[in-house]
């Protein structure tokens, strides 16, 4: 996410300065908001995080989903 860091108006138009994108999570850190094991923590759940890996379990969820539920009989009811 960028934030918007200056704001000039040029010829009656306003120019926005962005600041490099970081993670809500990253611009705690750089702040020393967080302490030494929250971070240790944090960079440990990240490193074992694959954006593939996730996205290809979740394609095969969603593909097995009907087959995963069986039917149930609501008639005694």
């Amino acid at each position: 996410m960028r934030k918007i860091i200056s704001k000039s108006r040029i010829n009656g138009k306003v120019r926005k300065g962005y600041d490099t994108a970081q993670t809500p999570i990253q611009r705690l850190i750089d702040k020393g908001v967080l302490g030494t094991t929250v971070i240790a923590r944090i960079q440990a759940n990240k490193e074992n995080l694959d954006p593939l890996r996730l996205h290809e379990h979740s394609e095969k969820l969603i593909q097995d989903g009907p087959a995963l539920y069986t039917q149930v009989d609501n008639s005694a009811g």
